[in-house]
Order: C-alpha cells, then sequence, then structure tokens
C-alpha cells in the first residue's frame, strides 16, 4: 500500500462552507469550538454514517487510538463468540478493531481490515465500552457476570504485550462494587477514571428494583499516587441528576468531559450528549451543555470520543433520520464541514506484509526527519533525516527495526518531521504489518 503526504491538504484541514452558525470559525478546533460556543456551535456539524464497520447487528462504543487512525469498538456482528446454550447460544458483544476508514466504497474485511487481535478478552460473556489508556498499552472495559467479578457488571483491564491484549482483570477497591459499574473513560494523564455506576449515590438508594437506568450516576476515582490502586469513589453531584447519566469520555484537554443524559435540559428525544468543563480557578464542573442538532437526535445518543487532533467527533446513537443507517445501534461520525471528507476520504492505515512506501510531496526545500515509532512511542528505525528539495520524494520501509530486524504484526507509526525554514509541521501516520509468521 502507498500513503499520499500533502501539505496543503494535510495542514490546511478545515475550510468551509456551512450555513449556520457563520460567524464561528471553520477552523476551530472541536473541544474549544463548544466551550466558547456551547450548544450554537452543533449547529456546524455534518453528520454521517460509519459505513464502513456498521452491520445490521449492533455496532457502538468507539475508541479512537491517539493518532486518530484506528477504531476499537464493540459488535454482536457476525464472527463474535456465541453465548451458551442457556443464554440462546446467539452473537455475543465483541471486541473488533478496523482502520478509520471514511471511503463509503470500501466494504470491512474482518481478516484483512483487522487491526488488533482480542482473543483473550472476547469471551461467550458480553464485553463493552472500551476505553484505551494514553500511551495505548492499557484498555479499560466492562464485563458482566464474569466469575471474577464483584458484581452484576464490573470494570477490567487488559494489558497490552508484543502486539497481543491479555485477558484482564477487574479493577478492585472501591471501583467495582456489589452494584453495576460500566463505560469507563480515562483521563488523559492515565491518573484518574470516570465511570456509570449505580450504587448507592445522591440519585441512588442502590437497590435494584427492575431499572437500572434511573440508578445511573457518574463518578470518578483517582489513582494512589505511585501505585496501581484507587482512591475512594466520588460522584459527580455537578452534573448527575435524578436521572440516567451514563457514558462518560474525558476529552484530551483532561478538562472536558462528555457523557448521556435523559434528564438534563434541553433534550431532542431519549438519551442526549451533553458536555461539562471543569474549572481551574473554582474547582467546579460547569452547567452541563447538550451538543445539539443535528448530533443529537429523537433517539439516543451515547459513548462520544474524539481523537487527540480534536478535528472528528464519534459517538453511537439508534437514529434511523442519516441516510445508510444499517441496525439498531449504529457508530456515527460528526466533522464541522463537507471539506473535510473531500480532504481525509481515503485516509486509512497502510497494511503491508513485505514493504510499503511513503510518499512525499513538498512545496519547497525543506529538512525532513522520518522515523518509525512502536506502540509505546519507542522509536525504532530512522528512515530519513536530512535535507530535501521541492519536488516529489519516497521513502520505503520494509518493516524492520534500526539494526534490519524485521519486526512482528501489529501497528506501528511513520512519524514524519518537515521544516521548510518558515514553518514546522509533524505529521503521523499509521502502519500495521499483517500476514508475518510468527
Amino acid at each position: 500500500m502507498r500513503i499520499s503526504i500533502f501539505l496543503v491538504l494535510t495542514f490546511s484541514i478545515l475550510s468551509a462552507e456551512l450555513s449556520a452558525s457563520d460567524n464561528i470559525p471553520d477552523t476551530i478546533n472541536i473541544l474549544d469550538g463548544f466551550a466558547k460556543y456551547g450548544e450554537e456551535f452543533g449547529e456546524k456539524f455534518i453528520v454521517r454514517n460509519f459505513t464502513f464497520i456498521n452491520t445490521s447487528g449492533i455496532e457502538y462504543a468507539p475508541t479512537i487510538t491517539g493518532g486518530g487512525d484506528i477504531i476499537i469498538f464493540i459488535s454482536n456482528r457476525p464472527g463474535s463468540i456465541n453465548s451458551d446454550e442457556k443464554h440462546g447460544s446467539i452473537p455475543t458483544h465483541d471486541f473488533w478493531s478496523a482502520p478509520v476508514v471514511f471511503d463509503p466504497d470500501r466494504v470491512f474485511d474482518p481478516e484483512k481490515d483487522k487491526v488488533y487481535t482480542f482473543e483473550n478478552i472476547n469471551t461467550n460473556i458480553n464485553e463493552g465500552a472500551p476505553s484505551l489508556s494514553p500511551d495505548g498499552k492499557h484498555l479499560y472495559f466492562t464485563s458482566c457476570n464474569k466469575p471474577d467479578g464483584y458484581g452484576a457488571c464490573d470494570i477490567y483491564v487488559s494489558d497490552l504485550d508484543r502486539g497481543i491484549w491479555s485477558a484482564g482483570y477487574p479493577l478492585c477497591c472501591d471501583i467495582n462494587t456489589e452494584f453495576w459499574e460500566s463505560a469507563p473513560g480515562v483521563s488523559p494523564d492515565a491518573d484518574r477514571i470516570y465511570f456509570t455506576s449505580t450504587r448507592k449515590g445522591p440519585n441512588s438508594d442502590g437497590k435494584f428494583d427492575g431499572n437500572y437506568a434511573d440508578k445511573m450516576d457518574i463518578w470518578y476515582s483517582d489513582r494512589t499516587p505511585g501505585s496501581d490502586s484507587w482512591e475512594a469513589a466520588i460522584n459527580m453531584s455537578e452534573i448527575n441528576t435524578e436521572g440516567m447519566e451514563a457514558y462518560p469520555f474525558i476529552a484530551p484537554d483532561g478538562k472536558t468531559i462528555f457523557f448521556s443524559s435523559n434528564e438534563l435540559s434541553p433534550n431532542y428525544g431519549g438519551l442526549d450528549l451533553y458536555f461539562s468543563r471543569f474549572d481551574d480557578k473554582t474547582g467546579k464542573w460547569s452547567e452541563p451543555v447538550n451538543l445539539g442538532e443535528p448530533i443529537n437526535s429523537e433517539g439516543n445518543e451515547s459513548f462520544v470520543t474524539i481523537p487527540e487532533n480534536g478535528n472528528i467527533l464519534f459517538f453511537s446513537s439508534d437514529r434511523k433520520d442519516i441516510e445508510g443507517h444499517k441496525g439498531n445501534l449504529d457508530i456515527y461520525y460528526a466533522t464541522l464541514n463537507d471539506n473535510f471528507v473531500q480532504q481525509h476520504g481515503k485516509v486509512h492505515p497502510i497494511c503491508f506484509k513485505r514493504k510499503t512506501t511513503l510518499f512525499l510531496e513538498l512545496e519547497k526545500k525543506s529538512v525532513v526527519s522520518v522515523l518509525i515509532r512502536n506502540e509505546q512511542d519507542e522509536t525504532i528505525s530512522e528512515l530519513f533525516n536530512g535535507d530535501l528539495e521541492a519536488g516529489k520524494h519516497e521513502i520505503e520501509w520494509k518493516g524492520t527495526d534500526i539494526k534490519g530486524k524485521y519486526l512482528r504484526n501489529g501497528a506501528y507509526f511513520f512519524t514524519i518531521m518537515i521544516d521548510d525554514g518558515e514553518k514546522s509541521y509533524t505529521e503521523k501516520r499509521t502502519a500495521v504489518i499483517v500476514g508475518r509468521k510468527r
């Protein structure tokens, strides 16, 4: 596979023709836009079905890797592990992964397009709601009714070792209880975890009466300094109501939280998406703000995720008002304008077995550095470091480290640094080695 990098497109991402809220600049970062303009900013978005991975089954709870090139999600599509006979021998909710592809003509191939293997995590019991740690080494998720669990549903963590995810183990202490804990969201510094719980608190008596939903609040716990244990959980009373608040996502800035609620106002129907920002001066969370239409609909919206670059918002919904919807629960994405899709419509990780070629087109003579890094952000190879004249250039990589040793299957990252004397840029692209024998 080949990848083309054109600086005009890569570093001038959002320009636009927009009909709503024309006073808002089109190039603004999503987090900054919501912080400054609130619900009015939501009118700027175009919402589309992420057709590449959706099926007639259910797809939900997307999480995006830091570089924005890989999506991990939950689905009961064909290929998921069947439940036992007692539970009907039907496909369970399993982890899946794929490159981020916006090309509507591409069809997801479970074997060729998968990036990670979750054979140690997926079971004949439902798994769900993943949250990836900032370093990409730990995957927090929900699993229910497991023998080693504490309650109905618990929060687990799986560790990545040499491209393979471990089976996972439940978090201890005050995070998991005899009640329902789910939907973890890990902070950018990995020292705080937000989650949904039905435990006893301001809006729940902790008793199960057949309805978990209205007992769900968002809680958080801080990591004990210098250890892997967690402090007593705290209820986010500033945003919780007597209704349902769930599915928290803490944004890359560490101070904006997105979540779902069926009780806050305004509400467009069912569960809506809201955000709140932490004020460093007051030490409090702001009053929640609805993301507005067209992101929210008459259906139920949940599970926001935003990559580090802040230029696209993924979420789950059971809505039927968007062209291309496929199942009872699909993954959607929202961008600020059509220009994003025109520029990024066919961007996806390079998948190769023996070698791949990186194509660069420079407008002027530049100092260029091309590094290969692994998922631990360690530099494992330097492909080029020096001057390049204006024009087109090709840089080949055979999937080897700095000593020429062939690398294992898995995801690796081109880091391209360009300095033309006036401006400097850094661009990242994902390369996935597939099909090599272990």
